[in-house]
C-alpha cells in the first residue's frame, strides 16, 4: 500500500525505494497484493515483469542479502470485470516463481495456508482477512522473513 492511503501499484512501490536505502534492511518480504492484477487496463505479464523488476532494484540495495516476493493471494469474490481474476492469480503466481527461481538472492514464497479451503478466512467483502485470516498472514510472512535469514 503506498501513497496518500489509496491503494498503489508496482511502479508507484518502486518509486520510493529510497526508504530500503535509508532503513539499510538485511531481508527483504515482498508482498504483493492483488490491486494490479485487478485493475482493468493490466495484464498479468505486465505486472509479474514489474513485481520482478522492483525485486531484482531491491536486491541492488548493498545491505540486501535476500528477498522474498510472496505469492499473490487470490480472492473470495472476484470483480465483475475481471471474472478470471483468480485464474490470473494462478498464471502470476507460476510467472512469479519461474522468473524468480535462477535469481541468486531474490526467491519466491508461496503462502501456503491460503491456497486450499481459504473461504474461511476472509471477511464479508471477500477480500479483506477475519481474525483467523490475519493471524495465518502474520505467521506466512513471518515464516518468509525466518527462511531468508536460514538461506544465508
Amino acid at each position: 500500500d503506498v501513497g496518500n492511503g489509496q491503494p498503489g501499484d508496482v511502479c508507484a512501490a518502486a518509486a520510493q525505494l529510497d526508504i530500503a536505502w535509508e532503513l539499510s534492511p538485511d531481508v527483504v518480504v515482498i508482498d504483493p497484493g492483488s490491486n494490479d492484477l485487478c485493475s482493468a487496463g493490466s495484464t498479468t505479464e505486465a505486472t509479474v515483469l514489474s513485481l520482478v523488476d522492483f525485486a531484482l532494484r531491491v536486491s541492488r540495495i548493498p545491505s540486501v542479502r535476500h528477498v522474498l516476493v510472496c505469492s499473490i493471494i487470490p480472492r473470495l469474490f472476484v470483480p465483475k470485470w475481471r471474472p478470471d481474476f483468480n485464474t490470473q492469480v494462478d498464471k502470476a503466481n507460476l510467472l512469479l516463481a519461474k522468473f524468480l527461481e535462477s535469481m541468486p538472492n531474490v526467491h519466491f514464497w508461496r503462502h501456503r495456508s491460503f491456497t486450499q479451503n481459504h473461504t474461511r478466512l476472509f471477511s464479508y467483502d471477500g477480500f479483506h482477512f477475519n481474525d483467523a485470516g490475519m493471524l495465518r498472514y502474520y505467521r506466512s510472512i513471518r515464516g518468509a522473513a525466518m527462511k531468508a535469514y536460514k538461506l544465508d
